[in-house]
Parts: C-alpha cells; sequence; structure tokens
C-alpha cells in the first residue's frame, strides 16, 4: 500500500476516521457503479432490438437487463443512505487553504486567484477542512511521487457553467456557481471545459494509465460528492490537471457574528499549538491566525514544554495533542501544570479513553476536543477559554 493512501488498518486511526473513509469510498463506489450499470442497460437494450428474431438470445438479454436494473436499484438505495450535500462542514477559507497545503510539499505552490468577475470577493465554501487536507495531502504525495521532475500550482478558482453543462459533470443542476482548487503542472496551458470529466469516468477506461489506485480515486470522488461538488480531470495525463469543485455559497459575505471571523481583540493572544501532525499545523494554525491569534508551533510534547517554559507569561492557550511520539501530551499536560499551575490547556485527541481524558480534566485542563473536530467547535472553545 502506498504511504499516500489511507489505511483502514492503522491502529492509530480513530473509529470516527475509519467510518468517514469508509463512507467517501462507499459514495465514490455508488456513484462509479451507478454510471457502469446505466452504460451496460443502455447496451443491453440495443441487444434486445438486435436479437429480437432469436427469442431464446432475446430472452437473456432481456434477464441480463433485469438483473442491471435491480443492481442499479441497489446502488442507489445505498447512495441515498448518503445524500448530496451530507457535509454540511463550516466556512473554510480556499486561500488560506491552499498556502497551508503548498506549505507541505517542496514542488508545489500557491498562486493567487486572479480578479475576475464571477469570482466572488471572499473565497470562502462550505466544506469539513479535516477531510479535504486528508484528500489533498494523499494526492499532492502521490503527485510528486509520480510525477518528481514537474512543479505544481494549487490556485483557487471560480466557475460558473450553464445548465446543460452541470449534469454530464456530475454536478447539481441547481447549482450554477462552484469555488474551488485547481492543481496543474506549472507553466501547462489553460485547460478548456469541454476537457474536463468527472474523474470516476475514467475509471477503468482502455489506454487510461492514471497515477492513482482504483480505492483512491472512488475515495476522493466520494469526498467531493458528499460535499455536493464533485472531482474533475482533463485528459493529457502527461501532465495532469486535476479540478476540486464545491457549490458556492448562497451570500458570499461573511457573517458579522461568525465565529470563524477576524476578531482584532485576538491580536494580543498567543496560542502553543502542538501536534505531530503537517496536516493539523496547517490547517489549524491558518485557521487560528485568520481569527486574528498568534500561534506558536510545536511537533511534541517535550518541545511544547521548552517553548512553554521558555516563554514565561507571553502564551495564552496551549492547544494540546494528546497522542505524540517522543512526550505524549497527558505527559506533556502534567509537567505544564508543574511549571504553571495557572495554565490553560485545551486537549485534543482521536484515539485516546474516555478514562485518560477525565484524568487529565479533573487534573485541570480547560477543555478537550474529539479529532476531527469542526473549525468553528475549536474557535468557540478557545474564545470561552480565553475568556474566563
Amino acid at each position: 500500500m502506498s504511504k499516500n493512501e489511507f489505511d483502514f488498518n492503522d491502529p492509530l486511526s480513530s473509529n470516527t476516521e475509519r467510518y468517514i473513509a469508509l463512507r467517501s469510498l462507499t459514495i465514490g463506489m455508488c456513484a462509479f457503479a451507478r454510471k457502469c450499470l446505466e452504460t451496460i442497460i443502455s447496451y443491453q437494450n440495443l441487444l434486445i432490438d438486435e436479437l429480437e428474431q432469436q427469442e431464446g438470445l432475446a430472452g437473456y438479454s432481456q434477464q441480463s437487463k433485469q438483473l442491471s436494473e435491480f443492481m442499479l436499484k441497489a446502488v442507489q438505495g445505498l447512495r441515498k443512505l448518503f445524500p448530496g450535500g451530507l457535509i454540511s462542514g463550516e466556512r473554510l477559507n480556499l486561500a488560506g487553504f491552499c498556502e497551508g497545503i503548498a506549505g507541505q510539499f517542496d514542488r508545489l505552490k500557491c498562486v493567487a486567484q486572479e480578479a475576475q468577475e464571477e469570482t466572488p470577493r471572499a473565497n470562502y465554501v462550505n466544506a469539513d477542512a479535516f477531510l479535504l487536507q486528508q484528500l489533498f495531502t494523499e494526492l499532492c504525495g502521490q503527485l510528486q511521487e509520480k510525477y518528481p521532475q514537474i512543479n505544481w500550482q494549487l490556485q483557487p478558482i471560480a466557475y460558473s457553467f450553464q445548465p446543460h453543462e452541470l449534469g454530464p459533470l456530475g454536478l447539481n443542476p441547481e447549482k450554477e456557481r462552484y469555488l474551488g482548487l485547481c492543481i496543474t503542472a506549472d507553466g501547462r496551458q489553460e485547460t478548456t471545459k469541454t476537457e474536463l470529466l468527472p474523474l470516476l469516468d475514467l475509471v477503468g477506461r482502455d489506454g487510461q494509465e492514471l497515477p492513482f489506485t482504483v480505492p483512491q480515486m472512488l475515495r476522493w470522488a466520494g469526498v467531493l460528492l458528499a460535499h455536493g461538488g464533485n472531482l474533475l480531470l482533463d485528459l493529457q495525463l502527461s501532465q495532469p490537471m486535476l479540478l476540486f469543485l464545491l457549490p458556492a455559497p448562497e451570500d458570499d459575505k461573511a457573517d458579522e457574528q461568525d465565529v470563524l471571523a477576524y476578531d482584532p481583540a485576538n491580536n494580543d493572544k498567543t496560542i502553543l499549538l502542538v501536534d505531530d501532525e503537517d496536516m493539523i499545523w496547517d490547517v489549524i494554525s491558518a485557521m487560528l491566525q485568520d481569527l486574528g491569534y498568534r500561534v506558536i508551533l510545536a511537533e511534541n510534547g517535550r518541545e511544547a514544554v521548552e517553548i512553554y517554559q521558555n516563554n514565561p507569561g507571553l502564551i495564552d492557550l496551549v492547544l494540546l495533542d494528546m497522542i505524540m511520539p517522543t512526550m505524549s501530551g497527558t505527559e506533556a499536560f502534567f509537567l505544564l501544570k508543574k511549571l504553571d499551575p495557572e495554565v490553560k490547556v485545551l486537549l485534543s485527541s482521536g484515539y485516546v479513553s474516555e478514562d485518560e481524558v477525565q484524568e487529565v480534566l479533573k487534573a485541570g485542563a480547560a477543555g478537550f476536543l474529539r479529532k476531527p473536530y469542526h473549525m468553528a467547535d475549536l474557535a468557540k472553545k478557545a474564545k470561552q477559554i480565553l475568556s474566563d
């Protein structure tokens, strides 16, 4: 298995993370199976017409068609368990997200969006940031592994479609405007809409050597479909271009009361973010900075204790993961309490026992968030703790 694929057998993955990955894989598989079965049924209709003079063969073809229709209904029924737009998510700044992703890879740069009339003033979508971060981390790693000689660029984009263009691209015909991110080879010519195909249309196509595994493509497409969007790809696979589309919000203006809005009152607050996962650093630190906080990063508990000790009185909140190498968050928490009994620590983890959580909460931790959590939950919790 490639290091860029999600490992369902990873003992450090929480049940929530496994469920989310399996849900995405199921949605992608349903979309792929539906498209295949609809094509098979159309072929069978042609065969029945051709074989109508040969009753035996026509009968077998009819039975095959009925079985395909039954399978299609079963797939459609399974897909209904995960409706489009299932993931409501929260406001995500695509420009900040783009910069965070680009920071993880040597041969990937974030390109600012060019001013266009159809481009909204704020590049915000409603999305699950953790889910998209995991997708892009896997995908960008796979691209650099497959095409080590290519420099890539990642750019926020806005697309407006005509109603007749939406169906073939697997997009909601009621949503004509989409925002998203585009990954292209640096210097490559711009792709036209007519060259774009849903990624699932390329699965199993003769003569197409794709740089991704089928499970990856099904799961990635499932993530976008669950958001009400889709993952598109063009056919110039020597320099592939991927387009990740999400429905544009009905109102581009940020609500002044939005918990994720910038707050100048946060400018004098410093948060120490402690986590061993790069993608947590990028997503969470970018979001906290968008809110106005200053952010210091540490990759394990020992480093966090050293930073806190060397900056007395300067750190207002420690956001501490509980499962880390070198020194766990639990051990670091008790050392921080020895250094400063008044330290404010907000713990997080996706794979930790309830007993361990209760132990640190009783010992004075300010709160606990179970991963993957919503950014809004973190913003509210941080504001609440810092206000106490």
